[in-house]
């Protein structure tokens, strides 16, 4: 989004809306994914703010890392890949192994809490 052709102050506005790492998680995104599949609605609108927050901390840890070689656009087709939106062990070994331990940090606070 931050790359996007979009005038600053709205990408700005965007990031301050649904981006907010001080925010505490309602629960892991993969227990919300379950809900929402078992059709319960009301978890929908958190994979916009706790969706994003994980992603872009994600993606930073994974730059910082990388000292800006890696970032979250080398994962995306994997991401993708798993219509249950469940991450597989594999990917998760390549983030961990791409971003230390704030991605672990990262998965046990947004993605398995």
């Amino acid at each position: 989004m931050r790359q996007s052709r979009q005038p600053q102050a709205e990408k700005d506005k965007v990031w301050q809306l649904f981006v907010k790492p001080e925010r505490a998680p309602a629960q892991g995104l993969a227990r919300l994914e379950r809900r929402h599949r078992e059709g319960d609605k009301s978890a929908y609108p958190l994979f916009y703010s706790q969706g994003a927050t994980f992603f872009a901390l994600l993606d930073q840890a994974l730059q910082d890392a990388s000292q800006g070689r890696r970032s979250l656009d080398d994962f995306i087709a994997q991401l993708r890949a798993e219509p249950d939106g469940s991450l597989p062990d594999s990917l998760r070994a390549e983030l961990r192994a791409a971003g230390g331990a704030r991605v672990d940090a990262l998965l046990a606070r947004y993605v398995d809490a």
